[in-house]
């Protein structure tokens, strides 16, 4: 990774040592044939020496949501756009960021919407999922809670919905799975998201 090998201070409180580890950095490898990729290549633009993931692509390519933790705090949500064939520096994400947790998000398909997952105080505890609605560049609102029917005590996250923006799958830890995160899929009709 960029910033290589990192020591990560431990925690005296939760009795956690300091570790030496690699933070994600974000490649991209171009597929050559059907069943060929090139070689991957870290890109510059959006790599630091601290963590950033790859989170989400929107549906043609040209926007990249990146999750990005630099060590001061919970974790955020950027957005690096494709110019040419080059991304752009990553932007902090206003109004959609909260001092707390917030770290996974998909594009809601032909909507300038998504659905993310936060940590951010007002949910039902622990990871809940959330949809905001883009009002201009880099500026989010109507921040609204998926509600219980979806969010639990335990952790949601990792959304995605599919190409028809009828269909959400996304990870959870709740009382129905079979034993730490499950995959669960909930059904958009006549504009509510079912039970998962």
């Amino acid at each position: 990774s960029k910033g290589g090998k990192q020591k990560v201070k431990g925690s005296k409180i939760r009795n956690i040592d300091d570790v030496e580890l690699y933070f994600e950095d974000v490649f991209i490898s171009k597929k050559i044939n059907d069943t060929l990729w090139s070689e991957p290549q870290g890109i510059d633009n959006i790599n630091t020496n601290s963590h950033d993931a790859a989170v989400s692509l929107n549906s043609d390519g040209s926007e990249l949501f990146i999750y990005r933790n630099r060590g001061d705090g919970k974790g955020d949500l950027y957005l690096s756009e494709l110019n040419g064939e080059t991304w752009t520096k990553p932007v902090l994400q206003l109004r959609l960021n909260s001092p707390e947790w917030d770290g996974s998000a998909c594009f809601i398909p032909n909507e300038d919407k998504i659905i993310f997952s936060s940590e951010r105080k007002g949910g039902f505890g622990g990871k809940d999922l959330y949809t905001a609605e883009r009002v201009k560049n880099n500026m989010w609102t109507n921040i609204t809670n998926l509600g219980p029917e979806i969010n639990s005590k335990y952790d949601e996250d990792a959304p995605f919905v599919t190409s028809d923006g009828r269909i959400l799958f996304f990870s959870s830890n709740n009382k129905n799975s079979i034993g730490g995160y499950d995959i669960f899929r909930c059904d958009l009709i006549n504009g509510d998201w079912q039970s998962p």
